[in-house]
């Protein structure tokens, strides 16, 4: 509540506000798990009772979603919410297997490389499935 009106105070003054670079990560984590399953920003909104708009938020790092729905969407992409919040961080995660690999120095990398590490992979698995998906011939 106290963020939301340090917010707008802020949006008053015409000021910036300032997201912490933890709040970033928690974002993108967001995305790339959301991706990682194969869902839009629509279908989690509707299966959270939420806009579109609050899930966009969340993963830009506008707004932060309370800790129940937190919870919803650990348990929607089959992730842990210590994942989404960045608390495991001894391994790197490939969200579609839910697997710890080999952490492969990622001890040694900052949460930012590990964060594209994640990103990349994503990435790579949507546009696969996509190919595959054309391949046999089923619409998107």
């Amino acid at each position: 509540m106290l963020r939301k009106l340090w917010l707008r105070k802020m949006m008053w003054r015409g000021d910036e506000p300032m997201t912490t670079e933890r709040e970033k990560a928690f974002g993108r984590r967001l995305k790339a798990a959301r991706k990682a399953c194969g869902l839009t920003q629509s279908f989690v909104a509707q299966k959270l009772g939420v806009t579109r708009q609050a899930v966009g938020q969340w993963e830009t790092a506008e707004s932060s979603p309370n800790p129940e729905t937190l919870r919803k969407l650990a348990d929607l992409y089959n992730v842990s919410a210590d994942y989404l919040l960045g608390r495991e961080t001894n391994s790197v995660i490939l969200a579609t297997r839910r697997m710890p690999l080999h952490p492969l120095g990622a001890r040694y990398l900052t949460e930012e490389e590990l964060a594209e590490i994640e990103e990349r992979t994503m990435a790579f698995h949507e546009f696969e499935v996509r190919r595959r998906l054309k391949e046999k011939g089923v619409e998107i």
